[in-house]
């Protein structure tokens, strides 16, 4: 595998969405034959880190919501390929799976013409909370 799609992926996994940009220059078919064998798992401090770079705006929603459709779907999305998609496989820590779960699909929604409002303090607070996490100070 490619050390820098290796570390890319990575620091991604890790709530880096900034490494992202990294994954939309590689055909989503090299991301996933790269990736096969490797465990990838987004812990709870990996969500909690994409909220509070939200909350602290060193993010946008937009990329909020782009990293958080990767870690569901296991793939970044590339309108110009006809490529059929195999999805990356992430997962989720598991004592923490299904509030993981609720958190990425909250951060997804960032957008949508209903419910794609980007979370505000209270709310960030409120998904740090569901990941048993200190809300924001």
């Amino acid at each position: 595998m490619d050390t820098d799609l290796r570390s890319a992926l990575t620091r991604v996994i890790s709530g880096d969405v900034i490494a992202i940009a990294t994954l939309l220059d590689v055909p989503h078919q090299r991301v996933a034959a790269d990736t096969d064998g490797i465990s990838l798992t987004v812990r709870r401090e990996s969500v909690a880190r994409v909220l509070r770079n939200l909350a602290q705006q060193e993010i946008t929603g937009s990329q909020a919501q782009q990293w958080a459709s990767f870690v569901r779907y296991g793939h970044v999305p590339q309108p110009d390929s006809h490529e059929p998609i195999k999805p990356v496989r992430i997962g989720y820590e598991a004592d923490y799976e299904g509030a993981i779960a609720d958190v990425i699909s909250r951060l997804d929604e960032i957008g949508d013409l209903i419910d794609g409002e980007v979370p505000d303090a209270a709310e960030i607070s409120a998904l740090l909370a569901l990941l048993g996490l200190p809300g924001l100070s």
